[in-house]
């Protein structure tokens, strides 16, 4: 004689068969970040230290620049010129690693600058500054302490929910930057 087995639909248990797409959609992109980071990270130390390389020069030119446009228009001062020497001979300085760290901590760049130096030219084609825009706005919404708006003394973007106005003057630090990248891969 044959034991008859319990069916699902008599078991005492509601297991639904039904599908919940956001959960599903969610753990999928979950997955794919989690194996882009481990196997194809966008963030190499390589490419970090590049990142690094590129905002210390795009920093010391503006630098350069702003000095060299207030002894043109100001007339010269002593400490404008003292300043101007120190950065044309930055390499011949002995704390330059330090000088360095302090300046990648302080010195914000703006989102476009940043987008030149985060994004290679074929990554540039992939990712307009528009989207990257629109990333930066949905970083700052959960993150909201890396980003710096211009002319803000906060460490902070202080955007709207609304992507119209979103203010694009503002821009990051290197740390802001790094952690966009890691995070926003």
């Amino acid at each position: 004689r044959r034991r008859r087995r319990k069916s699902a639909s008599t078991s005492t248990s509601t297991v639904s068969n039904i599908v919940d797409r956001n959960k599903m959609r969610m753990h999928i992109h979950e997955c794919n970040d989690l194996h882009f980071k481990r196997h194809n990270p966008m963030l190499t130390h390589i490419r970090k230290e590049q990142i690094k390389c590129r905002f210390l020069q795009k920093i010391r030119e503006q630098q350069k620049q702003d000095l060299q446009q207030n002894l043109q228009q100001d007339g010269h001062s002593h400490e404008e010129e003292v300043e101007l020497e120190v950065l044309e001979n930055e390499d011949k300085d002995e704390n330059k690693e330090e000088t360095d760290l302090q300046i990648l901590q302080n010195k914000v760049l703006s989102f476009q600058t940043c987008y030149e130096i985060l994004f290679t030219d074929a990554e540039r084609e992939h990712l307009t500054f528009e989207f990257f825009m629109e990333d930066i706005h949905a970083f700052s919404q959960e993150h909201d302490l890396y980003m710096n708006i211009a002319g803000s003394d906060s460490n902070h973007c202080s955007c709207s929910n609304d992507k119209e106005d979103f203010d694009t003057s503002g821009g990051m630090t290197y740390e802001s930057a790094i952690t966009f990248i890691t995070v926003m891969q």
